[in-house]
């Protein structure tokens, strides 16, 4: 059984179109040639050949002009919402090439998250609100893995690894600060050094974490022996075995936003000054959106004369 037959191409640039719809709507080829900014001859030549490809004539030429033959009526309207509709989306395209428009996927540390994205992503929103934002948290492994995946634009996290091949560009310097509860005794303290975690209960965070990296190579450095009473998934669960007297532990202060403060208190760390970098993670030679060029760039002025934002730099640590 034969199918439907196969209806022949017809190939009609834009500038033919253009063309067409300029003489019909000014009313001969001499005008739309000084409109178009060609000479008639082009313009005869441009008609000419749109009516090759369509296997009929557009207009007929005579005393009156150039009138539109029965073919032409037929593609004047289709001409115009062909017309129109790039028209339409040569704006969008613009649109999105001056980074007003687009989505951006941004994998972040849940501690930055917390602390740093909303008010970063509101001000951008607030300036360009057409983007989409797409923000997802996790740690540190997982986060490098979407990136390596180019499952998001980027990520904003601690240094990865450099057997991964990613790009890292610093932004923050996050201090570690000591936690316990407050009725804790050395809640009395002002500041507490590292060695007495050697002596305290210690709860840590999982193995996997950015955090057990940092508290583990300090104390592999200092040649402290110390065995987690207490091994947690995540920051708020070790805050909330810490709040409830069965330990102490050191996390980063942008971390402070993930648990309750209410029954616990922190205080500085001594005998050595321990942080972690934070800093943007992307694929090496990446070819970003200008979109999300531009939000990076409001995330790497962070780094401009502080180790962290404003609005975490005010909080007194208690």
């Amino acid at each position: 059984m034969e199918g439907p037959p196969i209806m022949p191409r017809i190939d009609l640039s834009l500038r033919q179109l253009e063309a067409f719809t300029e003489i019909v709507g000014t009313g001969g080829f001499r005008t739309a040639a000084s409109s178009l900014h060609i000479s008639q001859p082009a313009l005869s030549r441009t008609i000419h050949l749109a009516e090759e490809a369509l296997g009929a004539r557009l207009f007929d030429r005579g005393n009156q002009g150039a009138v539109l033959t029965a073919a032409g009526r037929q593609l004047l309207p289709i001409a115009q919402r062909i017309l129109r509709e790039f028209d339409t989306s040569r704006g969008e395209l613009a649109e999105f090439l001056a980074g007003r428009t687009g989505r951006i996927g941004i994998a972040v540390l849940p501690s930055i998250g917390v602390s740093i994205m909303p008010k970063i992503i509101a001000g951008f929103l607030a300036e360009f609100p057409a983007v989409r934002i797409t923000l997802q948290g996790l740690s540190a492994g997982p986060l490098q893995q979407a990136v390596i995946d180019g499952r998001v634009d980027y990520g904003f996290s601690v240094r990865p690894p450099a057997g991964l091949g990613l790009v890292f560009e610093p932004v923050l310097t996050d201090e570690f600060v000591f936690l316990c509860s407050k009725d804790d005794m050395l809640a009395q303290r002002t500041e507490v050094p590292w060695s007495v975690f050697s002596h305290c209960p210690f709860v840590a965070t999982s193995q996997n974490s950015s955090i057990r990296t940092t508290t583990d190579a300090v104390f592999a450095q200092a040649e402290m022996a110390v065995e987690p009473l207490y091994e947690c998934g995540n920051v708020s669960m070790t805050a909330a075995i810490v709040a409830a007297g069965l330990g102490v532990t050191a996390i980063p202060r942008l971390s402070l936003g993930l648990v309750d403060q209410t029954k616990l208190v922190t205080r500085k760390l001594v005998a050595q000054s321990v942080s972690r970098q934070l800093g943007i993670v992307s694929r090496p030679s990446s070819s970003l959106s200008n979109a999300a060029e531009r939000l990076k760039s409001k995330l790497l002025s962070l780094s401009q004369g502080s180790t962290l934002p404003r609005a975490i730099r005010s909080k007194r640590l208690r």
